[in-house]
Formats: structure tokens, sequence, C-alpha cells
């Protein structure tokens, strides 16, 4: 069986297994761009206590605060310190979880050094409520609609059904008509036997009597 089907014009057209890879593919895609900065991250992670220390001593070279309206107890902020490595200062990525208190937000909302950032979760919510779907339905295809579909393509037509019984029955008329000329055959047998039997009596001399 292939993927695609040919047109009597000799085009091919698009099998819906094949729509299936497509969306699949670009899912894939689509999922891959989204998790790529958290997958090549390689930033530390460290506690809020080291983060305050750090604001304290002018250490946080740039940072993004990160809204999320998924978790509104904790807000993740990424961003960049100073570190001293060889007597030299160099921009060290990190990454942290921390309890916003009025006074620190307003403390980096003022700071020239942080950026403010809501986390776009619209996309998520999506594919998370279209993917249960997807599955269901390629689960379907791949397992009911397929076989059914190959069942009814292997299963015989209505008029193959009607020639094949067409078939039978001009056999069965001819073995009857065979069995039929057979007969008459033995008639004709069982005939001659009888009149070359009576023909032997009526030329025996005394069987008059």
């Amino acid at each position: 069986m292939t993927n695609d089907e040919t047109n009597p014009n000799g085009s091919k057209k698009a099998t819906p297994r094949r729509w299936l890879i497509w969306i699949a593919v670009f899912g894939g895609i689509i999922i891959l761009m989204l998790l790529q900065d958290r997958w090549e991250d390689q930033s530390d992670f460290i506690s809020q206590y080291q983060f305050e220390q750090l604001l304290d001593a002018g250490d946080i070279a740039h940072a993004t605060v990160v809204y999320s309206a998924q978790n509104s107890a904790l807000t993740e902020i990424v961003g960049k310190y100073w570190k001293n490595q060889n007597d030299q200062k160099t921009a060290v990525p990190f990454r942290t979880k921390v309890r916003l208190t009025s006074r620190l937000e307003e403390r980096l909302v003022r700071s020239p050094n942080f950026d403010l950032h809501e986390q776009n979760t619209m996309l998520f919510s999506v594919l998370w409520s279209i993917l249960p779907i997807v599955v269901i339905a390629a689960f379907i295809w791949f397992f009911f609609i397929r076989q059914i579909k190959r069942v009814a393509r292997n299963s015989p037509s209505t008029t193959d059904l009607s020639a094949k019984a067409s078939d039978q029955l001009s056999r069965i008329d001819r073995i009857l008509d065979r069995w039929e000329k057979q007969a008459d055959r033995m008639d004709a047998v069982l005939d001659r036997v009888e009149e070359q039997t009576r023909g032997k009596k009526e030329a025996t001399p005394g069987s008059d009597s």
C-alpha cells in the first residue's frame, strides 16, 4: 500500500496518513523551538538568598524578570552576574526562582539592569488542548479506520459476487447437462441390450412351447 493515491490524470494527492505525518512534523518543530532555550541553557541555578546578596553587592550585570500566570507564588529570573575569575570579571549566566515581595519587586523594576517579561502560555495551552485530540484521532485512524478500509478493499463487491454466482450456476448447468446426456446414453445402451436379448429368444427353436 502506497502513501499516495494517483488520480486518473496522473497527478498524486496526499492521503490522510501523509497529512498526519506532516502535522506531527510541524508540531515537533514548534515544540523544539519553544523548548530550545531551556535545553540550551547551561546557567547556574542560585537560591533567593544568593540572588539578593548579588543584588545588594551590585553584581547583577543584566537580568529579566519572567512573570508567569501559571505560577504566581514564585517568579523566575534569568540573567548574568559578575564573577571574579583569575582576577577578571566574567559574566556568568544564572537562573533563579524567588518570592517577590512588594519591596523587592519595586527595587527590581526601578533598576536599569532588569527587564520585565511576561511568559506567553497561550501556545502551550492550545498545544496541550489539541494534542490529546490528535493522538486519539491518530489512534482511531491507524487501528480502526485503516483496518475497515483494508477489509472493504479486499472484500468482493456486489458485482463480483453476482458474477461468481453466475459462473457457479453455469458450471452446475453444464454438469447437469453432462449427466443428462450420460443418462440418455445409458438408456440407449439398455434399450439395445434388451432388443438383442429379445431377438435371441425369438430366434431360439421351441421357445414358444
